[in-house]
């Protein structure tokens, strides 16, 4: 009886390393840095539009103003933004559909989150009301669209020059409005210039 209870014994803590093992352990989220402190990031970004009529890449420049929660959290809070500027004209023009036009886009909906799952996922939401300007060859000008979703990046780091998120190729943006849907595919650096955001 007593060998029998030593061998179900050794067998159950055989069984429990060897699920330590098969199980892998769970990642935990990150947390932004410093509590309660407010931060800005500004970006160079890259939007490639796909639709059925043809792509377009739009270069943009904005502004994000930021704010970190209290308690720590994963979550960070995006409180306000410029206005997305694209100034120079899309290539190549969606078809010939935004040849010659430039467009801009007023922030919708904020405030808006930069989530990290880890320092490698981070899932950020953005939502700008875009309007469509240009001459004669520009067909959808004075138009607005939606350019609205959460995309997914990674924080280059906290050292120094670093403190960025960071978006390579990454889809999940749409751009739609006035007879057009496109999805969009975004690169491009959100730069903490200040270097004093962190994630960790």
């Amino acid at each position: 009886m007593i060998k029998t209870m030593k061998r179900s014994l050794v067998l159950a803590a055989a069984v429990a390393a060897l699920s330590a093992f098969a199980v892998p352990s769970m990642a935990s989220a990150a947390n932004w840095g410093v509590v309660g402190s407010n931060h800005t990031l500004t970006a160079s970004v890259g939007f490639i539009l796909n639709s059925s009529m043809g792509s377009a890449t739009a270069g943009c420049g904005v502004s994000l103003g930021a704010k970190v929660r209290t308690p720590a959290s994963s979550t960070l809070d995006i409180l306000n933004s410029t206005n997305l500027t694209c100034p120079g004209p899309t290539s190549p023009p969606l078809g010939g559909w935004l040849a010659n036009c430039t467009m801009s886009g007023v922030a919708s909906s904020l405030p808006w989150t930069a989530t990290a799952v880890s320092t490698t996922n981070i899932q950020m939401y953005m939502n700008y009301t875009v309007t469509v300007s240009g001459g004669a060859n520009c067909l959808p000008r004075g138009q607005t669209y939606t350019l609205s979703g959460t995309v997914s990046g990674a924080w280059s780091g906290n050292g120094s020059n670093q403190h960025s998120l960071v978006f390579q190729q990454a889809p999940g943006l749409s751009f739609v409005g006035y007879g057009l849907y496109a999805s969009v595919v975004t690169s491009g650096t959100y730069r903490n210039t200040q270097q004093t955001l962190t994630l960790n």
